[in-house]
């Protein structure tokens, strides 16, 4: 079974705590035939809308739906080209809607595309959603913010501890829509190990979830129950804008990637047995006829004919065959794995998320401080199940076994993302909307 059967995805999209409509969309598009999977891969697309009333939401839509449908549409192109051709066709059709009407103008929409095709995974990129893989205990951010802040980090005039508090992290310089044209950032195909986990998201979580809590989550748990709690942390830190995510993990079910791995980086094994019994046979050769020489030479003083012609031949016989099992170790190296091309945010380094008890007691100590926020408000929860989980949280903490802590912390963070959410509509309602 090939890690393209392998895959554990989910999508999520909410409204968030603060906004009346959601303008944000995903689409999944997995291949369903072997052959499709070969010529197109499978497709991932976020998107995340912009503009007054609904026409952000219908922007975010369009992006979507125009990108899967196009890029599956022109098979005569190699991928690259595809998703490319289709993020920027998206890009004239909502220009068009926009410019036909006046209630459309100013319509926009991000969009950040993932493929998985054999060669590796493939991110196409505009706007300010994000797209990460984590491996081997760290996340990466792969795509490039199209925002003030970004480009004049890029342009190192500012570094980006000090654009993160000078410049307004909202402003956009490249979006689908506003313009006719548009350039589409494409990077990739990056090689994909088992175990990697691709996250792609709006900036309605990454905004409000850091990098490290959103690798964490997409590490240890399944695709669905790692969208969902993100959603939860990221609207109990607020959720001031809609919220969407994808997370796309390369099952590894032997547990050991290993073996998958040497299996697609270089020839087989037996091959290379072959040129070191090659090696063996000519040095073999090579020093059987210096040991005959030496006894020649001890036994008659000197070299016969006979003795000659069978030293050279032997010899000629040992050079030639330890020339084989060279030439053939030569031809069957191993290959090394490709390199990876450079990072699209070189002042980002990977970001940490592994996990243990000091995380857990980090994570604990949030949840301590919103219960308390909880009880102050008098959000509507069953204390006693969430106490549950609170409890088994220690126990699982102690046992050692850190994945089921953290997933016992996000149930019972989730009943607070409810409670919370009651309040607030319970709120607003008495406030008349």
């Amino acid at each position: 079974m090939k890690w393209e059967d392998r895959l554990d995805f989910a999508g999520l999209t909410d409204v968030g705590m603060r906004r009346s409509n959601n303008q944000d969309a995903f689409r999944i598009l997995t291949a369903n035939q072997v052959d499709q999977w070969r010529s197109r891969g499978h497709l991932f697309v976020v998107a995340d809308g912009m503009g007054a009333h609904a026409v952000g939401e219908l922007a975010s839509k369009m992006a979507v739906d125009s990108i899967a449908h196009t890029y599956h549409k022109l098979v005569h192109l190699p991928c690259s080209q595809a998703i490319v051709k289709a993020v920027q066709d998206a890009n004239t059709l909502i220009h068009n809607r926009g410019t036909a009407n006046r209630e459309f103008q100013g319509m926009g929409t991000t969009s950040t595309s993932l493929v998985l095709l054999p060669e590796g995974a493939m991110i196409a990129h505009i706007g300010d959603s994000r797209a990460y893989r984590v491996r081997n205990g760290h996340i990466e951010q792969l795509s490039f913010d199209h925002s003030l802040m970004w480009e004049l980090v890029r342009r190192k005039q500012l570094t980006y501890e000090q654009a993160r508090v000078m410049v307004p992290g909202n402003v956009i310089t490249r979006s689908l829509g506003p313009e006719p044209e548009v350039d589409v950032d494409i990077d990739g195909p990056q090689p994909v190990q088992p175990g990697d986990v691709f996250v792609l998201c709006s900036d309605g979580l990454s905004g409000q979830v850091n990098d490290a809590d959103i690798g964490l989550l997409a590490r240890h748990l399944s695709a669905q129950e790692a969208c969902q709690y993100l959603i939860d942390m990221a609207n109990l830190r607020g959720g001031p804008d809609n919220i969407t995510l994808i997370i796309v993990r390369v099952e590894d079910p032997a547990g050991d990637s290993s073996k998958e791995k040497s299996s697609q980086i270089g020839p087989k094994r037996p091959l290379r047995n072959f040129s070191t019994l090659f090696l063996i046979l000519g040095i073999v050769n090579l020093v059987g006829c210096a040991v005959l020489a030496i006894t020649d030479k001890l036994m008659f003083g000197t070299f016969g004919a006979v003795g000659l012609g069978f030293l050279a031949g032997a010899g000629f016989n040992g050079i030639a065959v330890l020339f084989v099992g060279l030439l053939w170790r030569f031809l069957t190296r191993p290959r090394a794995e490709p390199e990876p091309q450079p990072a699209a945010t070189p002042f980002r380094p990977p970001t940490r998320c592994t996990l243990d008890k000091k995380v857990i007691d980090q994570l604990n100590a949030r949840l301590h401080q919103l219960r308390a926020i909880a009880v102050e408000q008098a959000w509507n929860i069953d204390w006693t199940e969430f106490f549950a989980h609170r409890n088994a949280v220690d126990k699982h903490s102690q046992a050692g076994d850190f994945t089921s802590a953290l997933r016992e912390l996000c149930l019972a963070q989730h009943l607070l993302s409810v409670g919370q959410r009651r309040f607030l509509e319970h709120t607003q309602a008495l406030l008349g909307g």
